[in-house]
């Protein structure tokens, strides 16, 4: 078990819950007593209270529990996970390279019948990080977007149109993606907020569960329209309140 006094000795190690095998980095103390900001690091998610907000690797919450007893009677002090992780990405990089141009060959060949379309690795990338949505004839699937995100992510590289090989992305590129991610995760349309095209304002009445958006006119809910998510999008543009 550990031998810890306070909160303070604990920030900057990584450590392992017993009762779901996940590992986390202490972060930071919000307040002395209050508890600490955790990272996911390893694991699969907790389901559970005080870390129901923890999904997946990446993911930070507060944890109010965290204090000296719970940590004793809950938490093992571990290693570094990231250490290893670190030899493995290394290990597996012209794997996952070879991954990621195949990914952009077959999006290419969708979108414009040719197997790596000129100007692919800039327009690829607007896509990824959300500022561009088609290309050519159709659009990259959701699943094609978020399996070169984390490619890019795991390797810290993207195709570089000046050269034949991989340039490394900067802390600024990376955070493109991963803010990205972030708006993705958050739907356009929401319940009881308004919207407006064409002049008139509209409200969201309900999301069905396929995804399509129920709406109708501000004023007038006896007449209700549906559209699929994405024409939604398109069409209408939130009404900052």
């Amino acid at each position: 078990m550990i031998n810890v006094q306070n909160l303070s000795e604990c920030v900057g190690k990584y450590y392992r819950q017993d009762a779901t095998g996940v590992v986390c980095k202490v972060e930071s103390l919000r307040k002395p007593g209050e508890g600490v900001w955790l990272r996911l690091v390893d694991g699969n998610g907790v389901n559970v209270n005080p870390l129901n907000s923890l999904g997946s690797a990446g993911d930070r919450a507060f944890l109010s529990g965290f204090t000296e007893v719970r940590l004793i009677k809950h938490w093992v002090e571990v290693e570094d996970p990231t250490v290893g992780i670190a030899a493995d990405v290394e290990r597996l990089r012209p794997v996952l390279r070879r991954s990621l141009l195949s990914k952009m060959s077959d999006i290419s060949e969708m979108c414009w019948a040719a197997g790596w379309m000129s100007g692919i690795e800039d327009a690829l990338w607007e896509c990824i990080t959300g500022k561009r949505k088609e290309w050519g004839m159709f659009a990259p699937s959701v699943q094609e977007i978020a399996d070169m995100r984390q490619i890019a992510l795991v390797i810290k590289e993207w195709p570089d149109p000046n050269s034949d090989g991989f340039a490394q992305l900067s802390p600024e590129k990376l955070a493109e993606i991963t803010e990205a991610m972030e708006a993705d995760s958050t739907p356009f349309a929401i319940p009881g907020c308004i919207y407006e095209s064409e002049g008139l304002l509209w409200v969201v009445g309900s999301i069905h569960q396929d995804g399509r958006v129920e709406y109708h006119q501000k004023g007038d809910a006896g007449r209700s329209f549906v559209m699929g998510p994405d024409d939604f999008e398109k069409v209408f543009k939130k009404v900052e309140k």
